[in-house]
């Protein structure tokens, strides 16, 4: 589980240390927000893949390597991993209020309502769901980014996601 959530987070790193060279933030500050955008990269890559056993539990049921898992075998059930899911979600929730900018957390808003439901519904639609992922797990560029940055550098940052879903 933790190397899904280290996916998410180096993008965030990058992004991070990136708009401090370019907007001369402390490394004392720096310091602070690395293991918060950890902690997010986490619980957010915990979100996901809860919601994804949740979407994926008839398909995991009848898949060798995935049938043992709780939700597919019915040792847990759909209501306990969405409370589950919902408490996750709540933290998380919390935790985009140390987001500085307004902006920021629209753009987290929007990764949590398109990017991350989506993505198990893909399996039905492509045989490529994984082409979906790169999205999912580098937005966070795009988070610390807005969230740390008044310059308005849309090259930078644009060839920063492009070079990481890539």
């Amino acid at each position: 589980m933790i190397s899904g959530s280290l996916l998410m987070f180096w993008p965030c790193a990058w992004s991070l240390l990136a708009a401090a060279y370019k907007a001369n933030i402390p490394t004392e500050e720096v310091l602070v927000q690395l293991p918060a955008y950890f902690f997010g990269s986490v619980l957010l890559h915990s979100i996901a893949c809860t919601w994804n056993d949740i979407c994926d539990r008839e398909l995991d049921a009848q898949v060798e390597r995935t049938k043992h898992r709780p939700l597919a075998s019915g040792t847990l059930s759909v209501k306990s991993a969405l409370i589950f899911g919902i408490a996750q979600l709540v933290v998380f929730l919390l935790l985009l209020t140390q987001l500085r900018r307004r902006e920021a957390v629209n753009a987290m808003l929007f990764a949590l309502c398109v990017w991350q439901p989506i993505y198990p519904f893909m399996k039905r639609i492509t045989y490529w769901p994984q082409a979906w992922l790169p999205f999912v797990m580098n937005w966070g560029i795009i988070i610390a980014w807005i969230d740390n940055t008044q310059v308005e550098d849309t090259k930078m940052i644009a060839s920063l996601f492009i070079a990481s879903c890539c």
